[in-house]
């Protein structure tokens, strides 16, 4: 509670003053900050609206340049991802058709080889039907059944040729001497009835033929 020795109209007419000069204050105020307002708005705001604009239109940045640093560094930025965007895509293509011309050079050779393989079968069963005319029926059965009449080792050395071991090699892998081989090929030929290696060599590529 205040107690002030005015009068009445007086003290009536101080308050009045002092309610004006508060109203004239806010008002002053108030047009500064809606003044400073329109100057921050036009100088920062504005700017970045319109370069925001910009990116939603896809407006063209050669036409000019924005005012804003932060829009030119987010363009600048933007612009760097499509181009490392463009650059990785434009690498996988290079890398996909790459990878097709290699798969298709692959799927050539392959043919080449099935080609080759097929041929190779084909010379081979003419070879083997060739030779199948050449050769004695009586003489090729008797060398089947004398197949069975060879002992072990005859076996081994049998095999060995079939495996094209020559003569040199067979006796290193049985560590046998050259008298003992040719003991041995001289009791296969009787039993297999042939003269040679190269008759022996004929009749069992008929043989895998006929198997």
């Amino acid at each position: 509670m205040v107690a002030v020795m005015l009068p009445a109209a007086e003290y009536h007419a101080l308050v009045q003053t002092v309610r004006l000069k508060i109203a004239a204050f806010l008002f002053i105020a108030s047009f500064f900050i809606l003044i400073s307002v329109l100057w921050t708005s036009k100088k920062y705001v504005a700017p970045i609206l319109k370069g925001l604009e910009q990116i939603k239109t896809n407006t063209d940045l050669a036409q000019g340049e924005s005012p804003v640093l932060e829009i030119e560094d987010l363009f600048a930025f933007l612009a760097k991802q499509d181009q490392e965007h463009a650059a990785a895509l434009s690498a996988l293509n290079q890398e996909r058709l790459e990878a097709q011309s290699k798969q298709q050079q692959l799927q050539g050779k392959l043919e080449q080889v099935s080609n080759d393989l097929g041929s190779a079968q084909e010379g081979i069963a003419r070879l083997a039907y060739s030779r199948q005319q050449e050769i004695d029926p009586d003489d090729f059965q008797y060398f089947l059944k004398g197949i069975h009449q060879l002992t072990p080792t005859e076996r081994k050395v049998f095999d060995l040729y079939l495996d094209g071991k020559n003569a040199k090699e067979i006796l290193t892998i049985l560590s046998i001497t050259e008298n003992t081989l040719k003991f041995h090929n001289k009791n296969i030929y009787n039993k297999l009835g042939v003269s040679s290696r190269k008759q022996l060599l004929r009749y069992a590529t008929l043989m895998k033929h006929q198997k």
